[in-house]
C-alpha cells in the first residue's frame, strides 16, 4: 500500500515529497541504470531526424534541438584489402538519405599502364553503358594529359598507371538515387604515376544518362587485377 506523510517519506536514503525526489544529489550517475535514458526521456524541442545532431539552443524548450549540421560526413561503405582481385564492390551504400557522397580511393594495379575504372551498380549488376565525361591534367614534365568519352562503359579515373606505385583519387558522387535522367555525376581529382613512373595529376567529371536508381559502385582495372585497395564512401549530411 502507498505510504504518505506531510513531510514526505525516505526510502534507502532517498527522500520523496509531493511526487518529487528532494534528496540533494539524489540523481547522480551511480544511481542511474545503464542505458536507462533514451531520446524520449530528454527534453528536446523537436523530433529526431536521421543524420541530424543534437545542438544547444538556449531559446528552445529544454535548451536542446536536433539540427542538420551541413557538411558532416557519415561513412556508408568501406573496403580494404591486400588481396589481388579483378574488382571490388560496395553495394547497398546509396539511399535517399543523402543526395551527394564523398569517396576516397587508393589502389595498386597489378599490370603496368592499366586504367582504373568506376561503374555504378544496380544491385550486384554493373552498369556498362551511357557514361559521358572528360579528364585533363599534366605530368611532371609539363605534358598535357587528357581523355574524353561519349557513351562509354565506365568512369575512367586514370589514363594508365604504374604497377609499382599507388593510384590515389578522391571526389564526389552525386544524385545516384535521384530518379532523374542525366542527374548522376562523378567528379574527381587523381594523382598517379604512368608506366614510366612520371607523376601525373588530373581532374575530371562524368555524368550518367539513366534515370534508374543505383545502389553502389564497382572499382576495377581494365586489365589484370588490383593488388590492394582502400576505398571509403561517405554520405554528406544535409544534401
Amino acid at each position: 500500500s502507498e505510504v504518505t506523510s506531510a513531510n514526505g517519506v525516505t526510502v534507502d536514503g532517498l527522500s520523496i515529497k509531493d511526487s518529487k525526489l528532494v534528496t540533494a544529489n539524489s540523481v547522480i550517475q551511480t544511481n542511474i541504470t545503464d542505458q536507462a535514458i533514451n531520446e524520449a526521456k530528454m527534453q528536446i524541442s523537436n523530433s529526431p531526424t536521421n543524420g541530424y545532431s543534437l545542438t544547444a539552443q538556449s531559446g528552445n524548450t529544454g535548451g536542446m534541438t536536433w539540427a542538420s549540421v551541413g557538411g558532416t560526413l557519415v561513412k556508408v561503405g568501406d573496403v580494404r584489402s591486400n588481396s589481388a582481385a579483378s574488382s571490388h564492390s560496395l553495394t547497398g551504400i546509396f539511399s535517399d538519405t543523402y543526395d551527394k557522397y564523398f569517396f576516397s580511393l587508393s589502389t595498386f594495379p597489378a599490370t603496368s599502364n592499366a586504367e582504373i575504372h568506376m561503374q555504378f551498380l544496380d544491385g550486384s549488376t554493373a552498369i556498362t553503358s551511357s557514361y559521358r565525361g572528360i579528364s585533363f591534367g599534366y605530368n611532371q614534365a609539363g605534358t598535357e594529359k587528357l581523355h574524353n568519352s561519349q557513351g562509354t562503359s565506365e568512369v575512367k579515373l586514370s589514363n594508365g598507371s604504374s604497377n609499382t606505385r599507388a593510384f590515389q583519387a578522391e571526389g564526389y558522387i552525386m544524385s545516384p538515387t535521384s530518379g532523374l535522367d542525366n542527374a548522376k555525376q562523378v567528379q574527381f581529382q587523381a594523382g598517379q604515376f604512368d608506366n614510366g613512373n612520371d607523376f601525373e595529376y588530373q581532374v575530371g567529371g562524368y555524368f550518367h544518362t539513366s534515370a534508374t536508381d543505383y545502389t553502389g559502385i564497382l572499382l576495377k582495372s581494365n586489365t589484370g587485377n588490383l593488388t590492394a585497395i582502400s576505398l571509403q564512401v561517405y554520405g554528406i549530411v544535409g544534401t
